[in-house]
C-alpha cells in the first residue's frame, strides 16, 4: 500500500516536527512525510533532506497560505495530498507534538482495518444523545450531510489514518469547517469559544461528525494511544502547555509536576537522524528529566 505521513506546523512547533519525523525513522516507517507549513523554515529543516538521505523518509514541505489556525486546516491539506498524487492510499496525520512508539507496521494494520482514531482523556467520552452530539447531527444535516450517533466516543484531533475510500467524507469534514464562521467560530484561533458552544474544539469536533458518518469503519483505541493515560504502546502526545521543549523540568518538579510520559518520548527522539537541539542540548535534557523524575517520586501534587 501506498502511505504518507503529514503533519501541520508554524512556530516554535517544528521542534515536534523534527522529533516526529526521527521517531518515524526509529520505527521503520519508509515513505514521504509532507509537512504544511506557514512561516520561515527553521536551520535544520534546510539540512534534513540531506540528513535523511539515504533513509527511507523523504521530506516534502508545503507553504500554506491561509490565515486560519493550521488545526482547522487538517481536513483541507488531506484532501489536497490525496488529490496531488492519486497513487496514494492512505495517510496518517499526526499533531507536531507526537512521536511514535511502535513498530510502523502496526499503523498500517490499524489504517486497513478501518478510520484509525484515539479516544479523547478531556471530555471523558461523549454519549450517543449528548446534547452536543444532538446538535452536530442537526447542522450536519442541515448541510445534506447524513450521519446518525451510533456509539459514545470522542476522539483526539491529534491524529488519524484515512484511505482514500474516504475522501467523500473528509469532503464533508471541510464542508463543516468552511461553514463554522456562520455559527459564529473565528477559524483563525485555537478554541474560539467555550464547551457551551458545539464547536468549541472547532476542528476536533468536526472531525467527530466525520467519525459518525464512517462509523462502520472505524479502528479506534482508547486514551491509553496516545498516553493520556497508561498502558498505551502507539504514541505519545504532549498535549497542553508548556510543550516539551518549552518545560523547566526542574522547577516542574519543584512545583510537584514531574516529567510525563511524552516529555521523555520527545527527548528520546530529539537527536537523531535529524538533529533537532544540539547534543549536547539534548544529554543535559535527560539528566534533567532523570532528576526531576526522581525528586517527583518523594514530592508531586
Amino acid at each position: 500500500m501506498n502511505s504518507a505521513v503529514c503533519t501541520l506546523f508554524e512556530g516554535d512547533y517544528h521542534y515536534g516536527v523534527g522529533a516526529l519525523v526521527n521517531s518515524l525513522h526509529r520505527y521503520g516507517y519508509q515513505g514521504s512525510v509532507e509537512v504544511g507549513y506557514r512561516g520561515n523554515l527553521p536551520t535544520w529543516m534546510h539540512d534534513a533532506k540531506a540528513v535523511l538521505k539515504g533513509t527511507s523518509i523523504t521530506l516534502r514541505f508545503h507553504p500554506l497560505q491561509t490565515d486560519w489556525h493550521l488545526t482547522n486546516y487538517k481536513p483541507r491539506f488531506l484532501l489536497e495530498l490525496f488529490s496531488a498524487d492519486p497513487a496514494l492510499d492512505r495517510i496518517f496525520y499526526f499533531d507536531p507534538d507526537i512521536v511514535i512508539k511502535c513498530s510502523w507496521e502496526f499503523f498500517e494494520y490499524w489504517a486497513e482495518s478501518g478510520v484509525a482514531l484515539v479516544e479523547e482523556i478531556a471530555t471523558h467520552g461523549m454519549a450517543y444523545n449528548h446534547p452536543l452530539r444532538r446538535k452536530w447531527v442537526e447542522i450536519a444535516n442541515g448541510l445534506g450531510i447524513s450521519v446518525k450517533p451510533t456509539f459514545s466516543q470522542y476522539f483526539s484531533g491529534g491524529f488519524i489514518g484515512v484511505r482514500r475510500s474516504m475522501m467523500r467524507h473528509l469532503q464533508d469534514w471541510a464542508r463543516i469547517m468552511e461553514h463554522l464562521p456562520a455559527l459564529g467560530i473565528d477559524l483563525r484561533r485555537f478554541m474560539p469559544a467555550d464547551r457551551l458552544h458545539p464547536f468549541c474544539g472547532t476542528d476536533q469536533d468536526a472531525m467527530n461528525i466525520f467519525a459518525m458518518a464512517t462509523a462502520p469503519f472505524l479502528s479506534t483505541i482508547g486514551p491509553e494511544g496516545m498516553d493520556f493515560i497508561p498502558g498505551g504502546f502507539t504514541m505519545s502526545h504532549a498535549v497542553g502547555s508548556p510543550k516539551p521543549w518549552r518545560k523547566n523540568y526542574l522547577l516542574s518538579a519543584l512545583k510537584g509536576i514531574k516529567p510525563s510520559a511524552a516529555d521523555k518520548a520527545f527527548w528520546d527522539n530529539a537527536a537523531t537522524p535529524i538533529r533537532v537541539f544540539p547534543a549536547s542540548l539534548v544529554r543535559q535534557r535527560h539528566a534533567t528529566i532523570h532528576l526531576s523524575s526522581l525528586i517527583g517520586r518523594f514530592y508531586h501534587r
